[in-house]
């Protein structure tokens, strides 16, 4: 005997088979399948400078996914933009307390401490972070910065050619170089320490005061 299926048995058995299909995706993966479009869409509102909006978006990601580090490093960043230090520096803490090595946090965390002029925590922050991100040139950057907020030149001049010596190219501390030409007063330094500590000994730096 011929068997036939009807077009309409053909349909049923489509929608049945999409159904399992979509009730076999795990529910963690479906929600960080939906974290991640929510984020995009976040972003894409901090870009636009929709920051309410942005704000908004994170918090719903955060709701359900307290762990979505990008949706707390974007918050903490729109806090950051809006003077909101306490805000900014709680969502970050809470980033670092499980994660000591996301670098993303770290930025955020030397970025607000420099911003709002407290030099003293961003060189703490800057030392914290260059623990776990050796000779890294943002924070080598910062350093410098934080230094020569404190008026003091020479340590700033130190945190720099430090920074040079990773990448003598670097626009950002090239620029700094040139606009502190009056603040270095001791180049010779560098030269001194490059002489002591050469560069196959950079990385094995620990108890000297150049260390990083």
């Amino acid at each position: 005997m011929h068997c036939s299926i009807s077009k309409s048995g053909i349909l049923n058995l489509s929608l049945c088979l999409i159904f399992y299909a979509l009730a076999s995706i795990h529910p963690i993966k479906a929600q960080r399948i939906n974290a991640d479009s929510l984020f995009i869409s976040a972003r894409q509102a901090a870009n636009a400078g929709d920051k309410v909006g942005a704000i908004t978006t994170c918090k719903r990601i955060l709701a359900n996914n307290p762990g979505y580090q990008d949706a707390r490093i974007l918050l903490s960043r729109i806090y950051l933009w809006d003077k909101k230090y306490d805000l900014a520096e709680s969502n970050i803490n809470t980033i670092i307390e499980t994660n000591p090595k996301s670098f993303d946090a770290w930025d955020v965390k030397t970025d607000f401490s420099l911003w709002r002029g407290d030099y003293t925590s961003c060189l703490h922050d800057c030392d914290a972070a260059l623990s776990c991100f050796h000779n890294n040139k943002a924070l080598l950057l910062k350093k410098a910065r934080a230094y020569n907020g404190l008026k003091k030149p020479e340590m700033a001049n130190v945190a720099l050619n430090m920074l040079l010596y990773v990448d003598p190219q670097i626009a950002d501390g090239l620029t700094l170089l040139k606009s502190w030409q009056d603040q270095l007063k001791k180049p010779a330094e560098y030269q001194l320490f490059v002489r002591l500590f050469p560069e196959s000994h950079f990385n094995t730096l620990t108890n000297t005061p150049f260390a990083v």
